[in-house]
């Protein structure tokens, strides 16, 4: 099964077919069980739903996340051994949190994500968005910050990580996206690879790049957490 993470996350994963480069419907079209989680945070629920997230980042949204990946393996629907995750945008903030908070997944996609919240807050385009989600600024909430960012738990991460960004990405710069890319690679030799897409911003806008996205994905998630398919170089093509 891949669980695939919706952005925002004032935004929400609707009961609806989409053909989409951030993994729905191509992953289950493939064989793959898909789990698209509303967590908290998400719309559509309440404004009490909505707002609970605040001030509580990689802590209410993950512990949602793992509470539906446990109901899917209790279904019989997802194998506890063959696990992905996939997000874009904040989804791929929490593709970082929750390879940092488990070892439970065996491949991960993270597009455009955060790493440290406190340095999203001094780079990106709208630093009122960290600044209400975490309750203040930097100096005035250190703690809040850090335990709100992934990098200080990468140490633990152990999932092979294809890692994508926009290299004019102004929303969720690349310096997270290549800060954990030099992590894993560098420092941790987690199998990891980093895709910048040159002149992109925050959603990738060209044809080839957005078919490249998705090739990339289907490589990485058959290589290690295959099907029956093989995995193929997407160098060579799509599968």
């Amino acid at each position: 099964m891949i669980v695939e993470l919706h952005g925002g996350p004032t935004a929400a994963s609707l009961y609806r077919f989409r053909l989409w480069i951030y993994g729905r419907v191509v992953m289950a079209a493939r064989g793959y069980a898909l789990l698209s989680p509303n967590y908290r945070g998400s719309t559509g629920y309440g404004d009490r739903f909505l707002t609970e997230l605040v001030g509580h980042k990689n802590d209410r949204d993950v512990v949602d996340i793992m509470t539906g990946v446990d109901a899917m393996i209790d279904a019989g629907i997802a194998d506890p051994d063959r696990l992905g995750v996939m997000g874009w945008s904040n989804g791929g903030y929490l593709t970082n949190c929750v390879i940092a908070h488990t070892d439970r997944f065996k491949a991960a996609s993270s597009g455009a994500g955060i790493l440290d919240a406190a340095l999203q807050w001094a780079a990106e385009d709208t630093p009122g968005h960290v600044v209400n989600f975490q309750k203040g600024l930097p100096w005035e909430r250190a703690e809040q910050m850090r335990s709100a960012s992934p990098l200080y738990d990468a140490g633990k991460i152990r999932t092979p990580t294809l890692i994508h960004v926009g290299g004019s990405d102004q929303r969720c710069p690349p310096a997270h996206s290549k800060g954990l890319f030099r992590a894993l690679h560098e420092y941790l030799h987690v199998p990891s690879q980093l895709v910048v897409y040159p002149g992109e911003g925050h959603g990738l806008r060209v044809y080839e790049n957005r078919k490249a996205k998705m090739d990339w994905d289907k490589y990485w998630f058959d290589k290690y957490l295959p099907l029956d398919a093989p995995a193929s170089d997407p160098a060579l093509g799509p599968t």
